[in-house]
Parts: C-alpha cells; sequence; structure tokens
C-alpha cells in the first residue's frame, strides 16, 4: 500500500510540474510572440539583400 501511496504521489508531482512548465512556456512564448514576427521579418528582409548584392568574399 505504501509503494502504491508513493507512485501516485510522484506521478501527482510529475504531472504537477509538467503543468508549470507547460503554462510557463506558454506565457513566455506569449510575451516573445511579437518579437517572432519582427524575426521573420528582418529575415527576409537580410535574406532579399544578401541576394540581390554581388557576392563578395569572405574572410
Amino acid at each position: 500500500m505504501q509503494r502504491q501511496k508513493n507512485n501516485l504521489t510522484q506521478t501527482g508531482i510529475a504531472i504537477t510540474v509538467l503543468g508549470v512548465a507547460v503554462y510557463v512556456a506558454v506565457t513566455i512564448g506569449h510575451m516573445l510572440l511579437p518579437l517572432a514576427g519582427w524575426a521573420i521579418l528582418i529575415g527576409i528582409i537580410i535574406a532579399i539583400v544578401g541576394l540581390v548584392t554581388p557576392g563578395r568574399s569572405s574572410y
């Protein structure tokens, strides 16, 4: 009985930790969402500039 109780406790703690981790990840994701749009836009601009400019030898 004690072993089953320990397993239930460990399972409950694991589910709680997983839930907290997902909550934190989603919260951070919502805060960084505007930055993701800017990153995509800047990446596209840099790619276009790289295609348009003549090739230069790198170091």
